[in-house]
């Protein structure tokens, strides 16, 4: 009934109101009386309309969810379940993991709480304080100049900016917060996949890694980008197992949607893993002709999509699709280009996650022993 409140208010005012009125309004709100010519080049006559049209949004929601209501509130409950289900779970676990993983996630937490206080702020931050963290909410989720608003992560600076720290503490901290919790998730994950020795044995090893160290301090989105991979990577590794009982694999589509969500709201590249996975998962409902699972994983899709377009809506408004799709950082780079450094982007790659590339023959060593080892106390139990 909100939606349909503000669905019938809004249009009403907005339409009533007129160009000059509008800009006005909207400075008064945002506390930049004093900056109504710069305003106005963000905020033109075509974003006025365009915002006409979308204040429909709310009213076209808010009747959806009349209508399909009861579904909705079934969802909301399975959720509900679902997340219950996960805290008793967690209370399940030997307490001896979980003060292992506890004392993993406190000692990479330091690590990464001296580096956001001892390190100078990099470009990248600086803009995203300039330009979103001290510019206020509707700033980060509407304006879009560059790549370099990673919109979710602006959105949690400009809650944490209010914390009585230094500027640099409070634009890092929600990066350390979802650090540590990435590192917990991975653990569940994994020890869901596998079990708690294994999950303790790689998860200090993902904890350490680099990218999760530097990733997992710095003022920017490539924090929630390692937790949505997670998320999504659990729902989709699920949904591959053929024995699972249909009846329950709504949770891992919700898991893939959420966790896909959550990284395109941080940064649309997420599109790339996101779309290698479903692209798989495609693959191995077509090739056991398991239809009703392409379906759902279309309808996972297709809601996917739609959140995900609502949540940049206001960006599409003010800064437009081209803000995203052809700005300065989006660049077409030939076959042959990609070709010819793949070597050389890989090589790069692995030792930006493991520090030295051939590090990784040692890991796939340590963990194909440990299957191994699982597999041959399983014949023997």
């Amino acid at each position: 009934m909100i939606f349909v409140f503000f669905g019938l208010i809004l249009p009403y005012y907005l339409f009533y109101i007129e160009y000059g009125v509008f800009l006005t309004t909207v400075s008064d709100i945002v506390g930049a009386s004093d900056k109504y010519d710069s305003l106005k080049l963000v905020l033109t006559q075509e974003v006025f309309s365009s915002i006409r049209i979308f204040s429909l949004l709310p009213l076209i929601v808010g009747i959806l969810l009349f209508i399909y209501s009861i579904k909705i509130q079934l969802y909301i409950d399975r959720v509900r379940s679902l997340l219950r289900g996960i805290v008793d779970e967690v209370k399940l676990i030997d307490k001896k993991y979980l003060l292992m993983i506890f004392f993993i996630i406190f000692t990479s937490s330091i690590y990464k709480l001296f580096y956001a206080i001892s390190l100078p702020i990099s470009y990248d931050e600086a803009w995203t304080y300039i330009n979103f963290t001290d510019k206020g909410l509707l700033s980060s989720i509407s304006y879009y100049p560059a790549p370099n608003n990673h919109v979710l992560y602006s959105v949690l600076t400009n809650l944490t900016n209010y914390l009585p720290f230094n500027q640099t503490i409070n634009i890092r901290l929600p990066s350390i917060f979802i650090s540590a919790f990435s590192t917990f998730i991975f653990y569940l994950v994994f020890k869901k996949i596998f079990d708690n020795r294994i999950a303790i044995y790689i998860t200090p090893i993902f904890a350490f890694l680099y990218p999760i160290i530097y990733y997992g301090y710095l003022a920017r989105g490539y924090s929630l980008i390692v937790l949505a991979f997670i998320i999504c990577f659990y729902g989709s590794s699920r949904l591959l197992d053929l024995t699972l009982v249909k009846n329950i694999q709504w949770k891992y589509y919700f898991y893939l949607s959420f966790g896909a969500v959550l990284g395109l709201y941080s940064i649309p590249s997420f599109l790339y893993p996101y779309f290698a996975l479903t692209t798989f998962l495609a693959f191995n409902f077509v090739y056991h002709n398991d239809k009703k699972g392409l379906v759902n994983l279309l309808i996972s899709i297709l809601a996917t999509t739609i959140v995900t377009i609502i949540l940049y809506s206001p960006i599409l408004i003010v800064s437009g699709l081209e803000s995203m799709t052809n700005n300065s950082g989006v660049q077409i780079i030939s076959r042959f280009d990609v070709a010819s450094g793949l070597y050389q982007h890989f090589k790069e790659t692995l030792q930006f996650l493991f520090y030295y590339e051939w590090i990784l023959l040692l890991i796939i060593f340590l963990s194909v022993f440990s299957l191994i080892k699982v597999k041959i106390i399983q014949r023997l139990s």
